[in-house]
């Protein structure tokens, strides 16, 4: 089994994904390279997602596993099994929070109920509006404040 961490997750992904799994330690490796490559590729190169896909496989490996104790020492791969599916609901909840605050920062985020667009950057939205070509707006956002207000007197 090929394994590596080069403690250096800023600069790469496989490395956030072993440390966000815990897998650092060289003498008791979770998943190898090739796992944590295709984990990688199969969420988008999104290392959060990349881990809980990979916490989720780790606690199927671990649920096939029987519970057995000796010596009055128990040892419970199930109980292993359980805390590495609330890892990765946690993993995906933080990679959630990651994408939303990403798509807040940028500027085309807009907010209307339920329904969300996003992907317009700021750089666009000038040029969109300096282009003398552009279709203007029936409407613009002073229009629907002013509408909304007098609709309330």
């Amino acid at each position: 089994m090929a394994w590596s961490y080069t403690a250096n997750p800023g600069g790469k992904p496989a490395d956030l994904v072993r440390l966000l799994l815990g897998d650092t330690d060289a003498t008791s490796p979770l998943c190898d390279d090739a796992e944590v490559a295709f984990a990688l590729l199969d969420q988008g190169d999104n290392a959060y997602l990349a881990a809980a896909w990979l916490a989720d496989r780790i606690a199927a490996k671990l649920a096939r596993d029987e519970s057995f104790s000796a010596s009055g020492v128990s040892i419970s791969p199930a109980r292993s099994a359980e805390r590495f599916r609330e890892m990765a609901v946690a993993l995906r909840r933080e990679a959630g929070a990651k994408m939303a605050a990403s798509q807040t920062e940028s500027a085309g985020a807009l907010m209307c109920g339920a329904a969300v667009v996003t992907g317009a950057r700021l750089s666009d939205m000038a040029a969109a509006a300096s282009n003398a070509d552009r279709v203007q707006p029936s409407f613009d956002r002073v229009d629907q404040a002013r509408e909304a207000w007098e609709g309330w007197q």
